[in-house]
């Protein structure tokens, strides 16, 4: 794919190209072999106030506001570096309900003795309370490595960021309290631990993208200069698919029983 000869950060945080078309591929998911496939090539009429897309002779027209909005907030919940950056991000601790909590400790036979107060989050599938720093584990909803069905869930989690920004870009809307909820900041409970995780099912409209899911997801590998990797690596480890969880509860026996997403 050539590379546009020249590209600028504009304070909306999108890509702007200095010619006023510019082509690039599209991508679509393959959930069974969790990668990306390249499909038709995308030629992007680049102007104000909205973006005239041709995709196979289909003409989509993107909204200047919405394209921008969706690039800023991938930008935001979508970064480079360690999933449990998010562990100290303001709107994911209120979101959780990250908080300084006393929490109780033994130290002899039968007293309990309150500790200082410590940063703690619940489990979001049990409820149980522990210390942020050192106990609580931070769970990928959709892994990036062999786990449970012995399939990886790259593929899934792009679906997943994707459907919680910008809803046109999936078949089905997301309906998630963490969606909901982005932007907010709102808190969200605890739910019950579900965990039949439906690998075989993954074709369905929540993970299937639409045309527009389509070229977007091509302008977020433009955007990283082709690299595929980049763009599922971020996904994987976005604020959208991150969740704590206690060990019992992000142990190898959840891929017995059926996991929500």
């Amino acid at each position: 794919m050539p590379h546009p000869k020249k590209m600028k950060t504009d304070k909306f945080q999108r890509v702007s190209f200095i010619a006023d078309k510019v082509t690039f591929p599209a991508f679509a998911l393959d959930h069974d072999n969790n990668s990306l496939v390249k499909k038709s090539p995308v030629t992007m009429d680049w102007h104000h106030p909205d973006f005239s897309v041709t995709l196979g002779g289909h003409t989509v027209t993107l909204l200047e506001h919405d394209f921008d909005n969706f690039i800023v907030q991938f930008d935001r919940y979508c970064r480079s570096g360690s999933h449990r950056q998010w562990i100290d991000d303001p709107e994911w601790k209120k979101l959780y309900q990250v908080k300084r909590r006393r929490l109780q400790r033994v130290t002899g036979t039968s007293t309990a003795v309150r500790a200082p107060l410590v940063s703690s989050v619940p489990c979001h599938h049990c409820g149980l309370v522990l210390p942020t720093a050192t106990v609580i584990q931070l769970d990928h909803t959709h892994p990036r490595n062999a786990a449970i069905g012995s399939v990886a869930g790259q593929s899934r989690a792009v679906a997943k960021v994707l459907r919680a920004l910008w809803p046109m870009t999936v078949q089905s809307r997301a309906t998630g309290a963490k969606a909901a909820a982005l932007g907010k900041p709102k808190p969200i409970p605890p739910s019950k631990p579900n965990f039949n995780y439906a690998y075989g099912k993954m074709k369905k409209p929540k993970y299937t993208l639409t045309t527009e899911g389509e070229i977007l997801l091509g302008f977020l590998v433009v955007r990283e200069r082709g690299q595929q990797r980049r763009v599922l690596t971020k996904c994987v480890n976005s604020f959208i698919n991150i969740t704590p969880l206690c060990a019992a509860c992000n142990g190898p026996s959840k891929g017995a029983s059926i996991r929500r997403v």
